[in-house]
């Protein structure tokens, strides 16, 4: 199985986040494993990502927590065996 993590700013309901939703309600889940981490927000695409059991995480960057947002991500993608190419 391979291991894809998408990265985007956020979960609300507009075209590249819509398109990430089409994608992987495709996705073929045989072959790949799928995670989503939104860097700012929510919204209501992650309870549509969550209902197809594909792991969302929100990290709710802002300027205070920069540096422990950008540590959990790179724990959860380790974690999680993403390799970044």
């Amino acid at each position: 199985m391979i291991n894809i993590a998408y990265i985007i700013d956020s979960l609300q309901i507009v075209g590249a986040e819509k398109m990430l939703f089409l994608t992987l309600k495709k996705l073929n889940r045989e072959k790949y494993h799928a995670s989503v981490y939104a860097l700012f927000a929510g919204g209501p695409i992650a309870d549509e990502i969550r209902d197809l059991g594909i792991y969302v995480n929100v990290l709710n960057l802002n300027k205070l927590n920069i540096i422990p947002s950008f540590l959990k991500l790179a724990i959860s993608l380790s974690k999680n065996r993403i390799k970044i190419a």
